[in-house]
């Protein structure tokens, strides 16, 4: 899973998708509108057609950011 992603200060925040979570950090880009794009990490999903997947704050580590797209790709 790999995402583009802007914010100006450390912030972390939680992908899910199912019962799979991935903890994430995005860079630090010094601006909203300077995006990076970053690879997540990999999460496993067990059932074939639409699922939801769900962007969190962790609320200890948050501050404010840019999500301009998540990708997800098969992994063979």
């Amino acid at each position: 899973m790999t995402a583009d992603l802007a914010a100006p200060a450390a912030t972390s925040f939680v992908v899910a998708c199912g019962d799979q979570k991935l903890e994430a950090k995005a860079p630090v880009t010094g601006d909203y509108k300077k995006y990076e794009h970053v690879d997540l990490g990999t999460i496993e999903l067990d059932t074939k057609g639409k699922a939801s997947l769900t962007v969190k704050a962790v609320k200890q580590r948050w501050r404010p950011l840019n999500v301009r797209s998540i990708t997800l790709k098969p992994v063979k």
